[in-house]
């Protein structure tokens, strides 16, 4: 898999990068799981609503060497992935998405990039 400097989500306006503070133990604190590649790799489902049964899951990889990631966004099984900021059908999936990304840059796993 070929890892990026930056990466975003399909449709998001906001690129992300590895934050320059993000260590190995950093991200084993966020519930990063390593590889079998020894890269990390977080998974989480986001639903618009606590008692919601759809959800779909966030899926951020960052390579072993802490310079390169990918971000997607798929169904909850991750087969398929989707562009929940250009499709009305999960409009309301794009609040707590944000916030899900909003915690990984809390948490000075991510940044976001300005150009």
């Amino acid at each position: 898999m070929a890892f990026k400097a930056t990466a975003a989500p399909k449709g998001s306006p906001v690129k992300y990068q590895v934050n320059e503070a993000c260590k190995k133990f950093t991200l084993r604190d966020n519930n990063f799981v390593e590889t079998a590649a020894h890269n990390y790799q977080y998974k989480y489902l986001v639903r618009p609503s606590f008692d919601d049964p759809r959800a779909i899951a966030l899926i951020v990889k960052v390579n072993q060497t802490l310079d390169g990631l990918d971000i997607s966004v798929t169904t909850e099984k991750g087969f398929k992935a989707i562009d929940v900021y250009n499709n009305e059908e999960f409009a309301d999936f794009v609040q707590p998405l944000d916030y899900a990304l909003a915690y990984l840059v809390e948490q000075k796993v991510l940044s976001p990039v300005t150009e």
